[in-house]
């Protein structure tokens, strides 16, 4: 069991250590452990949104573990190809919807090289941003307020910057 406490399981992802705790479970009542226990309940699909994307991510890392811990425990852990092939399609999957969602970002870029929202929900002054709206936290949200602001200041500024 020492295995299961040293396994790279993330412990600040519920669902990662949900898996682990559903590993362990089976581990130590059947001794076997089916790779249906890491893998997704439903077929897998390129991602269309940001939430769609953080959930295959999440198959990913439960897939992960599965196999680091099909290499100490062979026999009980005995689909690791199965397993391995979801990874690997997991990983085909968020690749692409990476770069679907890069696409839908860099489509809201109007001619003039900025981003529409830019010019028309705020209204910039300088370097500082009037009516800005709150920002959901989210990793491409940040990015686009970035992107905003970098896009208002001059070249001579961005490099005082750095």
């Amino acid at each position: 069991m020492f295995t299961f406490c040293i396994s790279p399981a993330d412990h600040t992802d519920p669902s990662v250590m949900a898996a682990l705790l559903r590993f362990a479970s089976a581990y130590a009542h059947e001794g076997l452990v089916p790779g249906g226990l890491a893998m997704a309940p439903y077929d897998l699909q390129v991602p269309d949104t940001e939430s769609d994307l953080k959930s295959l991510e999440c198959i990913h890392r439960v897939c992960d573990l599965y196999v680091w811990l099909s290499y100490r425990f062979s026999e009980q852990f005995c689909d690791r190809m199965e397993v391995e092939a979801e990874r690997s399609q997991c990983g085909t999957y968020i690749a692409l919807g990476l770069e679907r969602l890069a696409t839908t970002i860099s489509s809201s870029y109007n001619k003039r090289g900025t981003k529409d929202y830019c010019t028309t929900a705020q209204s910039w002054s300088g370097d500082r941003v009037e009516n800005h709206q709150a920002s959901d936290g989210s990793i491409s949200q940040q990015w686009q307020e970035e992107e905003c602001l970098a896009s208002s200041r001059t070249p001579f500024e961005r490099r005082r910057e750095d």
